[in-house]
């Protein structure tokens, strides 16, 4: 939600309604801020959710514990304690095309083990019932991407720093070359300019599928949006969070076109998740209740 990203989100918004919609430069700012869309009230529920969770992350959950900095210095210091120092070779300056390269495969393991968590997500009844809260949106706006249940962020923090960290571990320890991550307002440079063009537009009204084939290699919005659609043609699509490399490979993509007709949310359950006490509690019972069944389950075998 920084400004490069909101910038850049309805510069592209603006130039697809106005240029291909065809329609006046007034007529595209009212498309793009649709009253329906943005005082409705799941919308108005993920502006609470985002100032809720704010707030408990800040006070209640220990991110630091699962960063993938802290995961990776252990890894590291382990593979060191056993097999000794790594032998770096000297240079003064990795070459641009070195960097990104290595930039370009760390962002890769970071979205294949974001595309692993968010299928597991979707697969497992226990963890459904947490990731169920960000598709109860009946409407999407880019602070629809906040709409999370914190125990799923919570897992997801454990569960993706640990593996990326191990990741960073070990390339930190056989990499033997001096080589960074090129990075733009902290960002790697690639995920940088994928959230600049269209990137928070994936949680919005705006229907932007890129041409070609590049959406096979790049989530486009409409992708992501396929992916919160409530028709049963769609349900387990698209779960790439920056690149369809990994649905196509694993046969979960769903290019889709202007044309599909869908709708947001989890169908008849969707209206109740405009109450924040259903947001908060309901996916907690309903885990608990699945994890209880399940332990019975074994005890009878």
């Amino acid at each position: 939600m920084q400004w490069p990203f909101l910038l850049g989100a309805l510069s592209m918004a603006i130039c697809f309604v106005y240029l291909y919609k065809d329609k006046s430069l007034l007529d595209s700012f009212k498309f793009i801020f649709c009253r329906k869309i943005w005082f409705h009230k799941s919308a108005v529920t993920d502006y609470k959710i985002a100032i809720i969770n704010g707030c408990i992350y800040a006070v209640l959950l220990p991110t630091s514990l699962f960063s993938s900095f802290e995961i990776s210095t252990v890894v590291h210091e382990t593979l060191t304690t056993y097999f000794g120092e790594s032998n770096i070779e000297q240079h003064t300056q990795p070459a641009l095309w070195a960097t990104l390269l290595f930039s370009l495969f760390i962002i890769l393991i970071v979205d294949f083990v974001s595309y692993l968590v968010h299928f597991l997500y979707h697969k497992v009844p226990f963890l459904w019932e947490f990731h169920k809260v960000h598709h109860s949106a009946r409407v999407l706006t880019p602070v629809s991407s906040f709409r999370t249940h914190p125990v799923s962020n919570w897992l997801g923090l454990i569960v993706n720093g640990i593996l990326i960290g191990m990741v960073f571990g070990l390339l930190k320890y056989f990499v033997t070359f001096p080589v960074s991550e090129l990075s733009l307002f902290g960002l790697n440079v690639f995920s940088f300019f994928i959230n600049l063009f269209g990137g928070l537009l994936t949680h919005s009204h705006i229907r932007i599928q890129w041409p070609a084939n590049i959406s096979k290699v790049i989530v486009s919005p409409l992708n992501h949006q396929i992916h919160h659609s409530n028709n049963p043609a769609h349900f387990d699509k698209n779960f790439g969070f920056w690149f369809s490399i990994w649905d196509v490979i694993f046969g979960t993509y769903y290019k889709g076109t202007e044309q599909d007709k869908f709708a947001f949310g989890i169908g008849k359950e969707t209206k109740d998740f405009y109450s924040l006490k259903t947001v908060y509690f309901r996916p907690v019972k309903n885990a608990l209740q699945i994890a209880k069944q399940f332990f019975k389950s074994r005890q009878a075998r």
